[in-house]
């Protein structure tokens, strides 16, 4: 699908300025402690409703500030950068069996790039991303190679206790109220997006803790630390120690996407291919990076949470029922969340 990723007036109206940010409109804020409150007004939750489809009809993007994570996120940061601070093979022992299952990804392991490739390229042509990571597979028991008490970790259960904590609170505290603020802003009924999100069972949620090493011997102040690339998912939700090089594709122009100076916390959430394709196109799936500019040059320790939010594997990406969005073809065949993930997980393993 195409959209364009500049509004149309009626819809850049509606769009409100993020405090303390240069982007303008290009980027909202949204406040969810506002959407949250019991004495929310309909204007309110209306203007909330009208700037969530306005950005991701064009940018992609938004500013998620308020949300209540500020201190799971720093616990689990501190710990993975304990993680991090080990030698390389005491880390390798938590290695993921396959890239995107549950476990440790060591530097050169992926080239995110390949995802966007087509196979129009081979990845002998495309340099592994300088980043080593952590994941729980789609998994809420944090297991199989994630380190924990159990296979040996010298911190114990510390850093999965963390990363579960704010897994949890992510799904309740932020995923769900972003479903209902989604259903508002498709002019669906107020549960419709999430009785839809949870048809087969439980989201399916990756939760990715990733750390940027820059590469030794390269003088590029513009390096590429992460390739282009648009995410898999529904809904990426993405939190950083500081501002790490992330831009967006907006326009023509690349765009970049900073820490919030006023709300350091703030979420950046972006819209993943599976949500544009569920809604047919009428939200659009930014392509992004993370560069190495000459600000964060000195730095080891660029620190990023992601975590990818779809529905279960099995659900069917059936046409939603929303007045916004164009009835499906029906020559176009119907897939699952998971077929549709897995297809772009596997161009980009190395």
């Amino acid at each position: 699908f195409f959209v364009s990723p500049v509004a149309p007036q009626s819809v850049q109206s509606c769009i409100s300025s993020p405090t303390g940010s240069i982007m303008s409109s290009l980027v909202p804020s949204i406040d969810l402690s506002i959407w949250t409150k019991p004495t929310a007004t309909a204007e309110e939750l209306e203007r909330i409703a009208c700037d969530w489809h306005a950005a991701f009809h064009s940018s992609g993007l938004v500013y998620l500030t308020n949300h209540g994570l500020g201190e799971l996120y720093h616990r689990a940061a501190a710990e993975w950068n304990h993680f991090c601070a080990m030698q390389a093979e005491e880390k390798e022992k938590f290695s993921s069996s396959v890239y995107g299952a549950s476990g440790y990804n060591s530097v050169g392991r992926e080239a995110v790039a390949l995802s966007e490739a087509d196979g129009e390229i081979g990845s002998d042509s495309v340099l592994a991303d300088p980043v080593e990571s952590l994941e729980n597979g789609y998994s809420d028991a944090f297991g199989d190679a994630f380190p924990r008490s159990e296979n040996g970790y010298v911190r114990g259960d510390a850093l999965r206790d963390a990363c579960k904590s704010l897994y949890d609170a992510l799904d309740k505290n932020v995923v769900r109220p972003c479903l209902s603020i989604a259903s508002k802003a498709l002019k669906m009924n107020k549960s419709d997006m999430e009785s839809a999100w949870f048809a087969e069972g439980s989201g399916a949620y990756q939760l990715r803790l990733a750390r940027y090493v820059p590469r030794l011997g390269v003088e590029d102040d513009t390096e590429i630390l992460y390739g282009e690339h648009t995410d898999y998912d529904g809904f990426t939700f993405l939190w950083r120690n500081q501002t790490n090089g992330l831009q967006a594709l907006i326009g023509d122009t690349w765009t970049s996407i900073p820490v919030l100076d006023n709300h350091q916390d703030a979420l950046v959430i972006n819209l993943g291919d599976l949500m544009q394709f569920w809604t047919q196109g009428v939200w659009h799936s930014p392509l992004h990076r993370v560069i190495k500019t000459r600000q964060e040059s000195s730095s080891s320790d660029f620190v990023s949470i992601v975590f990818f939010a779809g529905p279960h594997a099995d659900t069917k990406l059936l046409p939603l029922q929303s007045p916004r969005i164009p009835p499906m073809s029906s020559a176009v065949d119907v897939i699952t969340a998971g077929e549709h993930v897995q297809n772009k997980i596997a161009k980009t393993a190395q």
